[in-house]
Order: C-alpha cells, then structure tokens, then sequence
C-alpha cells in the first residue's frame, strides 16, 4: 500500500501534513512530504505486529537506500509496543523526506537492510 499524505492549508495549523505509512519496511518510501522543505513534528510508530524492535529512518532526500543511506532521524519501537516521538519546535528539512524501516539500529551497514516480519504502521505530523 502507498503513503498517504493529507495537507491541511488552515494557517492555523502547526503541522498541515499528515503522512500515513501502513506497511513501512526496507522498501523505501520517497518524497514522503512532497519533496519540499518543512519542519518534522510527530513520529508515532505502531509496531504492535511484531515481537522483535524495529527502527524508522527518515532521511532527508528524495531517496535512499536501507544499509547505505545514513539517515537523519533514527526512531525506536519495541516489539508489540506504540511509541510517539514529538519534537515541538520541529526538526528543520530541506528537500522532503523518504522513511523506510528495519530491524537493525545502525546507521549503516549491519541488519539495517532486513525488513520487520510485520507490517509497521508510521504516522508523521510535519509542515
């Protein structure tokens, strides 16, 4: 399944793009928030369908490659657990972002190619 990005345009709202990731893994999802400069504000991940961690990379590029690409922001989640990373004054980006997620913490290298044995839902607040 595709990401789904939702922009609001109320100037009223701190973050108006809301990105849903239904099965993020290895595959790499590009230009995420349109391929446009912004702020990250929300990084929620639900990895309730898997026992073992995963990890959400989110680079800020128009792609990347899992286990070559060193990633800007590496967000944890337990096996069976939900997790929400906020970052209030947001985490400036130039050029969009591209998510994908693995098994292996590293930067690069490693396990940081192998695909969740489940799908990982992501939701990301940005502008």
């Amino acid at each position: 399944m595709a990401v789904e990005l939702t922009k609001s345009f109320d100037h009223t709202v701190l973050g108006g793009l809301l990105i849903f990731q239904p099965d993020a893994n290895s595959n790499v999802s590009t230009g995420i928030t349109g391929n446009a400069s912004g702020e990250l504000f929300v990084c929620k991940i639900d990895n309730t369908a898997n026992s073992g961690a995963v990890y959400v990379k989110l680079v800020d590029a128009n792609a990347a490659s899992p286990g070559t690409t060193n990633p800007d922001w590496i967000f944890h989640a337990a096996g069976g657990a939900t997790v929400s990373y906020a970052i209030p004054l947001g985490a400036p980006y130039s050029t969009g972002l591209s998510l994908w997620a693995v098994t292996g913490a590293e930067s690069t290298g490693g396990n940081s190619a192998v695909d969740p044995t489940n799908d990982v839902i992501v939701r990301i607040v940005a502008s």
